[in-house]
């Protein structure tokens, strides 16, 4: 769903799409740049929640270089009323959120924890490892994958987190376990590994959140821990 979202918008340019779209340089190699995400928003996290996808969403990066974020959000608006082919699941066509549904799924606050930000967050997705842990230790491979998602963390402009616990399950109710997402190929065909992980933060943060290898792809999507999930 999130590649499908993807590649409509890539229409909305004249081609080539730019850079912070399309996630590739002009000549294609992937960007070096922040770039937007697109990803979904299952129904997660709520006492009768049962994990289906309800919506997708964009995340536009603050510094697009020489184009301004509010410029891409008007053109991105385009996707409204736009089919997207999802293969064997058929189409789907993009309506407004607030036109569409008052659920909470589907409001921003849900997932960026708006006005005043949050210090607990979780991952809906799981978020895939940049580099593989090198240990048969149980405790030894938590700590370094917690190492690895703390740098990711910084990687996106995130303060350093003040606890990490990776799990192979997400602490979000209907939140599917690691396993059950499709694992993403390195260039040379290896797949890569991946885990759900509880994140402390030392101040509230603002989302939207997404870490990890897999980001830009719809993995590594954090959530704010709301109360009824404690």
């Amino acid at each position: 769903i999130a590649k499908a979202l993807r590649d409509t918008a890539m229409t909305l340019w004249p081609a080539p799409a730019p850079e912070y779209i399309s996630g590739h340089k002009p000549d294609g190699p992937p960007s070096e740049s922040p770039h937007c995400t697109f990803f979904t928003l299952p129904y997660v996290g709520f006492e009768h929640a049962d994990g289906h996808v309800m919506g997708v969403a964009v995340a536009i990066p603050r510094n697009l270089g020489d184009a301004h974020p509010r410029d891409a959000l008007l053109k991105l608006a385009g996707l409204k009323g736009q089919i997207l082919k999802l293969g064997p699941l058929g189409t789907w066509k993009v309506l407004s959120a607030g036109e569409f549904s008052d659920s909470e799924t589907l409001k921003p606050r849900t997932w960026c924890a708006t006005p005043s930000g949050a210090t607990e967050w979780a991952s809906v997705t799981p978020i895939v490892f940049d580099e593989h842990p090198k240990t048969a230790d149980r405790a030894a491979y938590n700590d370094q994958v917690a190492e690895m998602f703390t740098r990711a963390c910084k990687r996106v402009g995130l303060p350093e987190p003040t606890a990490i616990v990776p799990s192979p399950v997400s602490a979000h109710v209907a939140g599917p376990a690691s396993h059950q997402f499709p694992r993403m190929q390195r260039k040379d065909g290896s797949e890569r590994r991946q885990m759900h992980a509880r994140i402390t933060f030392p101040e509230p943060v603002i989302g939207p959140i997404l870490i990890g290898a897999g980001r830009y792809r719809g993995y590594g999507l954090l959530r704010p821990i709301m109360e009824k999930n404690k």
